[in-house]
């Protein structure tokens, strides 16, 4: 194959890759906590032939490098529910799913049924000591630190914790994080808890739209850089049979 297919194929890869890291920043775009997913590329010249994939020396290609989370807040939404919780600093609440503690920013959380604390999903938020918070029926009073106060005093403490390295946290969908394994979950102690607040997401979705429309343009760029190295291919063809 020609090393100008490889150039349009691998370009085609790395538009395709972008769209669709795009797309899904855009669909969370109103979802509290829900930090953006972006995907470094590199150009990339091949000094060496690979035939085991068929790469010929001396070709350029672009390919997707690695993909990192923007950690940054997002805005802060007060909504009337004193039972959602918006997290100021670096901390993660912790909700149990399967049998796992998973980390989250997205505090919008309610009572359930049988009186514990849950996420949207359901998910048991964790206090401190990652056991399950069960909640009064009377309204309460959550503080700063994550305390939680009812008409008999103290009842128990939100869980905050932070991580060392952010970006060894793995995606589990519904806005969780998974801890790498052996990853040591330590308390937050810069952070604060906003009572009656969530925060939203960090997607601008304006830049989103644009890069959006950046990436299809790429796209089609190198779609049609495919259809001409194709038709060259046949043009050469054609003239090595009549030669």
């Amino acid at each position: 194959m020609a090393d100008g297919m490889y150039t349009a194929l691998s370009g085609a890869k790395v538009a395709m890759k972008q769209v669709e890291v795009i797309a899904n920043n855009l669909a969370n775009a109103n979802t509290p906590g829900y930090k953006a997913l972006h995907v470094l590329f590199e150009n990339w010249l091949s000094k060496e032939a690979t035939p085991e994939a068929s790469i010929a020396a001396g070709q350029v290609h672009s390919f997707s490098k690695v993909a990192w989370t923007d950690f940054s807040a997002g805005g802060y939404e007060a909504t009337g529910n004193m039972l959602d919780l918006a997290v100021d600093g670096e901390g993660y609440f912790m909700v149990e799913r399967g049998g796992q503690t998973m980390l989250t920013r997205d505090g919008a959380f309610h009572r359930n049924e049988d009186g514990y604390l849950v996420n949207a999903d359901g998910f048991m938020v964790l206090n401190e000591s990652q056991s399950p918070i069960q909640m009064p029926e009377e309204e309460v009073v959550i503080d700063a630190q994550g305390q939680i106060f009812g008409e008999k005093g103290l009842l128990d403490r939100v869980g905050m914790v932070r991580v060392t390295d952010p970006e060894s946290l793995t995606r589990m969908g519904r806005n969780l994080l998974k801890p790498a394994q052996g990853e040591e979950l330590l308390e937050s102690y810069s952070s604060r808890v906003m009572q009656g607040y969530v925060e939203g997401s960090n997607v601008n979705p304006v830049k989103e739209m644009v890069d959006l429309i950046t990436a299809h343009r790429h796209f089609d760029l190198a779609q049609n850089a495919i259809k001409t190295q194709q038709q060259i291919n046949q043009q050469r063809n054609q003239l090595s049979k009549e030669s």
